[in-house]
């Protein structure tokens, strides 16, 4: 069986994944304010939030 190439999100891409928090609603209110001023810092990437 021959390998294909390895997954890749494109470079114009960020992804952010946010796991499961179990109610903290102050961490989940914090990593989003995280995730925020990262995306902005990118300047045009494109951003996708799981």
């Amino acid at each position: 069986m021959s390998e294909g190439p390895s997954p890749r999100v494109p470079d114009d891409t960020r992804v952010y994944a946010i796991g499961d928090i179990h109610g903290r609603s102050d961490l989940h209110e914090a990593l989003l304010r995280r995730i925020v001023a990262d995306a902005q810092a990118a300047g045009s990437a494109n951003n996708c939030l799981v």
